[in-house]
Order: C-alpha cells, then structure tokens, then sequence
C-alpha cells in the first residue's frame, strides 16, 4: 500500500516509534480513508501489537494562518485511526498548531477510547511542544520532528 502524499514518515525500529509531519489537509473522504489504512497497514506490519509508539506532527495544517478544522469525513477517519491505535499502540504525541487544533484532537481522543494514550501538545514556543512530546512518549529525541 502506498503511503499518503500529505506526509512524511520516520520509522524507528530501536525506540519502536513512527513519526510523521502531516504537510495538508485531506481533499475528500476517499484520501482520509486511504491515508487511515495506509498507516494502519505500516503500523501492523513493523510493530509488534502494543508496543507502537506514534509521534505526529501537524503544525503545517497551520502555518498558513488559518486554523486547522477537520471537516466532518476527515474527523470520522480521524476517529477510526484513533480507535484503531487504541489497540495497537503504547502511546500517542500529537504536535498541534493551535489551542484550537490541540482541543479537537484531545476531544477526538476521548470520543475514540484514545484518551488514556493519546496527548496533544500545543505551546507557543515550538520547542517547548516538541520537548513535552518527547517526555510523554519517553524518548529523547526524534531524526524526523524537531522543535
């Protein structure tokens, strides 16, 4: 399965850690749903069960001044992906662009069972959000996401 355009993906076997920096926004369901299966496909098949660790980036859904909101099929996907990583992984960092962005993914969290794993991170100084990430997935540092 190939991997969606919108990212860029890290896999470290030694930490057991995928990291990815999402680039933009889904244009449709179908590429959410792509996307969802494309990840749950490299997850599954290079991690053992549980021991997945997931380091996400999603500050550039922002970076040109609007602020990123998951259209309803987006979020659905979303919810799946979280559900889904529920199972399959120890933990869970997002990297946000905004409070408002960190709010959503924390709620989608929540309604998804993801809650007890997921975290979202959001700090005006970039560094800060990255550092905090780390720390939760307890790791020291990450070849793809950088402060």
């Amino acid at each position: 399965m190939m991997l969606p355009k919108q990212f860029t993906f890290d896999v470290d076997k030694t930490n057991q850690v995928i990291s990815w920096i999402m680039h933009e926004q889904f244009i449709n369901k179908d590429e959410a749903e792509q996307a969802r299966e494309a990840i749950e496909a490299l997850i599954s098949s290079t991690f053992v069960k549980g021991a997945c660790k997931v380091f996400a980036d999603h500050r550039q859904l922002e970076e040109t001044g609007k602020q990123a909101r998951l259209p309803m099929e987006t979020s659905q996907e979303s919810g799946k992906l979280m559900a889904w990583l529920s199972e399959y992984c120890s933990s869970v960092a997002v990297i946000c662009g905004s409070m408002m962005m960190q709010s959503q993914m924390n709620r989608l969290a929540t309604s998804n069972g993801l809650d007890s794993k997921l975290k979202a991170f959001w700090a005006s100084t970039p560094g800060k959000a990255v550092a905090d990430a780390q720390a939760f997935l307890n790791i020291t540092d990450n070849k793809l996401i950088k402060g």
